[in-house]
């Protein structure tokens, strides 16, 4: 199974929002159900962050293109969660497992 079809089942990889809170130590990313309807559907919640580093891929990329998930990998023995975007590189490590919710 791929790693997206896991996350953000029956979502498109479009990300409507991509937060990290610095203070409550948690990533936050919210997709939408297609890129037409742009509606919120899935999102994924990783918390208890221990270290953030974000590289980005792409510095010539258009700002009002849609970002979208390339693909989320969690890593259980060592604990990191990367994210893989259109636009950028995020890899965390974490106490636990991130969770994804519906959105409703």
């Amino acid at each position: 199974m791929k790693s997206l079809d896991y996350w953000i089942p029956k979502c498109s990889p479009y990300i409507s929002k991509l937060v990290y809170d610095i203070d409550r130590r948690t990533l936050t990313i919210e997709c939408v159900n297609n890129v037409k309807d742009f509606i919120p559907h899935t999102k994924v919640v990783c918390e208890s962050i221990l270290t953030f580093s974000e590289t980005t891929n792409d510095e010539d990329y258009d700002d009002n293109c849609i970002d979208g998930l390339i693909d989320l990998v969690w890593n259980e023995s060592n604990k990191t969660f990367v994210v893989f975007t259109d636009k950028k590189e995020i890899i965390l490590t974490c106490d636990r497992a991130p969770r994804r919710e519906v959105v409703i």
